[in-house]
């Protein structure tokens, strides 16, 4: 993947010194960072640190404690009372969610149909225009038990893109997936984001997928934010917390260069 093809752009996400306490267990304290229109950006960090509790704070779900918060200038959680971010920010889930009675073809166009009210020649072009880009138009009328963990995915992020949003959220997206699979969703992501000009924000524990899919990285831990930078500075950074949370992946790098280069890294970046 090609990194650093873009240049700056505007800034999309901003976070001024955020706190967020559920009770009295502090998540975030203090935590600031931006992320930039155009960009794949991987929050990484424990289990249990609260990076799904970032992207409920940037869709407004939930309102910080302290410090200030903007999504395209606006603060989401005032804006998801008077509408203002509306179908601007889409959310993938973890398990992507699918009606198991309803074809693929329903699941997409269910929000359309069923909400929107959306006319049905206008819904039909819509859907297959979202299916098309993804590249599963012939699975129209399959239903979700019949599709493959990849396929479900693209269902999910179909049934997403079709708000037609401008930033992204995944949380966890390749949890539970076998390797092949992750690496289709890994592709997914970065194809996804390209193609459609989109920012994405991908919440992940695995360090297999930051290195395939981000442009940037943040870490979150003990309720700080590190915006580390490229993905390849996890490998470099001298930061306790960052070396502390790669200390797998590094060892298996020196590993790998002590005995054959050509093996075992790109095999663990890719399975």
């Amino acid at each position: 993947m090609e990194r650093g093809e873009r240049g700056r752009q505007e800034v999309v996400v901003r976070f001024d010194r955020v706190s967020l306490s559920y009770g009295r267990r502090r998540v975030l304290e203090g935590a600031s960072f931006t992320v930039e229109g155009g960009k794949v950006v991987a929050i990484i960090g424990p289990s249990g640190a609260g990076k799904s509790s970032i992207l409920k704070l940037i869709m407004g779900l939930i309102r910080p404690t302290a410090g200030r918060i903007e999504v395209f200038g606006v603060e989401p959680y005032l804006a998801n009372h008077d509408g203002s971010l509306r179908g601007r920010i889409g959310l993938v889930f973890q398990e992507g969610a699918l009606f198991d009675s309803l074809t693929v073809y329903e699941n997409v166009e269910f929000y359309l149909r069923y909400v929107e009210r959306v006319p049905p020649a206008q819904r039909r072009r819509r859907v297959m225009e979202v299916l098309e880009k993804l590249g599963i138009e012939e699975a129209a009328g399959q239903m979700p038990n019949e599709l493959s963990g990849g396929m479900k995915k693209r269902v999910a992020l179909a049934r997403t893109l079709i708000f037609e949003p401008e930033l992204l959220l995944y949380d966890e997206p390749t949890t539970g997936l076998d390797p092949l699979t992750t690496e289709v969703v890994d592709q997914l992501i970065v194809e996804t984001n390209r193609r459609l000009g989109l920012t994405s924000i991908v919440v992940t524990h695995s360090l297999d997928t930051v290195m395939e899919v981000a442009d940037e990285v943040l870490m979150l831990s003990g309720g700080k934010i590190n915006q580390v930078g490229s993905p390849e500075k996890l490998l470099t950074s001298e930061d306790p917390r960052v070396k502390a949370f790669t200390a797998g992946l590094r060892r298996l790098i020196a590993a790998g260069q002590k005995g054959s280069p050509a093996e075992g890294v790109d095999d663990q970046h890719r399975h």
